[in-house]
């Protein structure tokens, strides 16, 4: 954005190449944020150019300066707009087709649902820098820059952004703080200027007292869960001997059919794939959770059993203590063809050697 930014505004005659470079890098981390980046930059544009083509209807002379510096921005920042999307947008093409095509990239994405909160909770997140911010976005609405222009545009769209009938929602208001930052900091500049670095200091100084229960709060729970050993940030020393032996003997991408709690672990600690173990992540999760359980509890007939380990492709079941069918008689060892590889402290691990039919 600092080289379209800069671009737009003259300093920079390859702003809109850097951008380009910069937005194609991007989409390796996060390829949703290109097309969102492309988008405020096109506001930003759209913003420029109605302003200017308001100044060329002002008859007063005092205006036609700037008049002429917004439409050259105008045309510049047009030119930096299409440079910054003629560069990532092969990789952009690329994920548009993936997702189109792909069934496991598309089922993903049918259950990867990230709505947005609600507007209490933006205010909540969002409230301690709007007054600041406000007295910055009025500062920059006097000013014809490009970079005034994006930051207004920014702000006023993310509400827009946010309450899009899409998949991602919240992930369209990812970056808008670095906007807010800036204009509060821009009202900032605007005391010092009007009343001294004094009184400048003493909104900086408020504002960050006002944030300071939060960092608080922070990291007083991240302390209270370094010295309170507990799940989900520790798991129990027998469990992580059961992942550890898992990781020496399976071959790397086995298949483990486990509850979705250890699921949700094992691969931190194992080179394996489990059949459940995270929501997004594992597709067909509705469906695949229920069998599951039932294949866990106590009451699951062998062949609905069997039936599971066939569909699954299970090569390993991982048990644990808190499995109803870990203290169950015989456990496991009733279905044909699983044997018994590891043991202790209530943890077992099967391999399946072989599945027979139901």
């Amino acid at each position: 954005l600092l080289a379209y930014i800069n671009g737009a505004s003259g300093a920079d005659a390859r702003g809109g190449w850097k951008a380009g470079l910069a937005l194609a890098a991007l989409w390796f981390f996060q390829p949703l944020n290109v097309p969102l980046a492309w988008g405020l930059m096109a506001l930003a544009w759209g913003l420029t150019t109605a302003r200017a083509l308001a100044s060329r209807r002002r008859p007063a002379p005092s205006e036609a300066t700037t008049a002429i510096l917004a439409r050259d921005a105008s045309g510049r920042a047009l030119r930096m707009v299409a440079q910054a999307i003629i560069v990532p947008a092969p990789f952009v093409v690329y994920s548009v087709i993936a997702f189109s095509t792909n069934p496991a990239l598309r089922q993903w994405t049918a259950q990867n649902i990230l709505t947005s909160p609600t507007a209490v909770e933006y205010l909540l997140g969002y409230g301690l820098l709007a007054p600041f911010a406000l007295v910055g976005l009025v500062r920059a609405a006097r000013s014809h820059e490009i970079g005034a222009n994006l930051l207004i545009a920014w702000v006023i769209a993310m509400p827009l952004l946010v309450s899009l009938p899409v998949n991602l929602q919240r992930r369209l208001a990812e970056g808008v703080w670095v906007a807010l930052v800036v204009l509060a900091m821009s009202a900032f500049a605007a005391w010092e200027e009007a009343h001294g670095l004094r009184k400048a200091n003493f909104g900086s100084a408020l504002l960050t007292a006002l944030a300071l229960p939060s960092t608080v709060l922070l990291y007083s729970s991240a302390m209270r869960a370094a010295v309170r050993p507990a799940e989900p940030v520790f798991i129990p020393a027998a469990e992580a001997r059961a992942f550890e032996w898992l990781d020496a003997h399976a071959t790397p991408a086995s298949i483990v059919l486990t509850d979705f709690a250890t699921g949700n672990a094992l691969p931190a600690y194992a080179q394996v794939v489990p059949y459940v173990g995270h929501g997004p992540e594992t597709l067909y999760l509705a469906a695949k959770r229920p069998q599951v359980e039932r294949f866990f509890s106590t009451n699951a007939s062998r062949s609905a059993r069997v039936t599971l380990l066939a569909t699954s492709g299970a090569d390993y079941v991982i048990l644990g203590p808190a499995d109803a069918l870990a203290a169950a008689p015989g456990g496991l060892l009733t279905v044909p063809g699983i044997e018994s590889r590891f043991a202790a402290d209530g943890w077992q691990v099967f391999e399946v050697v072989l599945v027979l039919p139901p």
